[in-house]
């Protein structure tokens, strides 16, 4: 027996002696985590209307920051560049709500119905409220960091595979 069977001999006979539950110690890892992601997919379709709009905003803006080097996978990511994030999705928000204002009010100019536009105005009065502002923006940033910690995990835990 050479030397390269005789190695290859010994590699063989310390494969037989670990046993297979050893060899791949999580084997149910991967299909844990796609429950785990299931399961925040359909908690997230029961949000309200406004917050799956926020949500989907929030997942664009993070898209475009998933990069190497990017200041979401920082250790301590700054809270001024968080804000303006913040900033970015809510004046991309506004800009939707001002265009579908708008279609409806001409809409409602088609069809010459005053009272009601009236009753719609009406019921939308608490938006000039400072504290809807402050509740909305504050849910933007609580979707925000969930979001950013949710992606964070998924890649500290892919870089542990590989």
């Amino acid at each position: 027996m050479d030397f390269n069977q005789r190695d290859y001999y010994f590699q063989m006979q310390q494969l037989r002696q670990i046993p297979y539950s050893l060899m791949y110690p999580y084997p149910d890892l991967y299909m844990s985590e796609m429950e785990t992601e299931r399961d925040l997919q359909y908690l997230q379709q029961m949000y309200p209307a406004d917050a799956k709009r926020m949500q989907k905003k929030v997942e664009e803006e993070l898209d475009k920051l998933e990069y190497e080097g990017s200041m979401m996978y920082d250790e301590y990511p700054d809270r001024v560049s968080m804000l303006l994030i913040c900033d970015r999705i809510e004046k991309a928000l506004a800009r939707e709500d001002a265009e579908r204002q708008a279609r409806e009010e001409a809409d409602m100019e088609t069809d010459e119905d005053m009272n009601a536009m009236d009753m719609r105005r009406r019921g939308r009065g608490d938006r000039d409220d400072p504290r809807f502002d402050r509740g909305r923006r504050n849910l933007l940033e609580v979707l925000l960091f969930n979001e950013m910690h949710k992606r964070r995990c998924k890649r500290r835990q892919c870089r542990r595979f590989w």
